[in-house]
């Protein structure tokens, strides 16, 4: 089966500062504790679509299957968890790559209840992450390979709203 490429708009950072017009989701005004709330609450929304039937279907050629919404969501959590420590371990440390389309290829073959374990896990730990947080440090920031910067609430933000879309797209 092949793989609908991720496609992200140049200026993936606009997800920061205004509300998403398809998901209705607008992270720009959310601190890091109500995130943490969010990140948390959204690991058993993830786990009730996983359980129903026809996850691996997908109901559009150009979309993925719950199963694979689902994946990717897990391994998004894993790694802004590691880009957040990063942050607070390093002075503006440069991200390594995240190729989600290569991560994407296993995606339909993983185990659902798997799957909503670690992504539950994932979730609790990012959550977990942003508690302990101390507020002086949420404007610590980071730089993806491209030279693009963005602050520890920035991180937070922008994985929320992906977070976010992807529970819509599971209608979840």
């Amino acid at each position: 089966m092949s793989h609908p490429k991720i496609l992200h708009a140049a200026d993936w950072r606009w997800a920061i500062d205004r509300r998403c017009a398809e998901c209705g989701t607008d992270a720009s005004r959310l601190d890091l504790p109500t995130l943490a709330g969010l990140f948390r609450g959204s690991a058993p929304r993830f786990a009730l679509a996983l359980s129903a039937p026809g996850i691996k279907v997908r109901k559009d050629p150009g979309r993925w299957s719950v199963l694979e919404y689902c994946s990717h969501v897990r391994d998004l959590l894993s790694v802004t968890t590691g880009r957040i420590e990063l942050m607070l371990e390093q002075d503006s440390p440069v991200f390594d790559d995240w190729n989600q389309d290569a991560a994407a290829t296993h995606y339909e073959t993983a185990d659902p209840l798997e799957v909503a374990d670690q992504l539950g896990g994932e979730a609790r730990l990012l959550a977990r992450t942003l508690e302990s947080i101390d507020p002086t440090d949420v404007h610590r920031r980071g730089r993806r390979s491209d030279g693009t910067g963005l602050s520890i609430l920035a991180a937070a933000r922008y994985a929320w709203h992906d977070v976010a879309h992807h529970l819509y797209d599971v209608g979840a």
